[in-house]
């Protein structure tokens, strides 16, 4: 089998990466101190509510490559096929 793995620059959201049956990775976002997973945490509504009314600007962080890795080593252990499409 053929397996996605996307980060959450892609704008799936939770239903749809369900549905497709992807893997996925949040990006990190940082908002006035408090720290989100994109698409888990915080939905692009609150994320564009947010931004609009915040005095701060959001820094971003990528996932860490461990989160990759065990990905990686599940779908190897499932003998599967893995095509990573990342914002990197």
């Amino acid at each position: 089998m053929i397996r996605l793995l996307v980060d959450s620059a892609s704008d799936y959201t939770q239903e749809e990466i369900k549905n497709k049956n992807l893997y996925f990775v949040p990006l990190q976002i940082q908002i006035e101190g408090k720290n989100y997973l994109d698409g888990v945490d915080i939905d692009k509504e609150t994320f564009y509510e947010k931004m609009m009314n915040s005095k701060e600007f959001f820094k971003t962080s990528q996932p860490s490559p461990q989160e990759f890795l065990d990905i990686f080593e599940e779908v190897k252990e499932r003998e599967e096929t893995l095509i990573c499409l990342t914002l990197s």
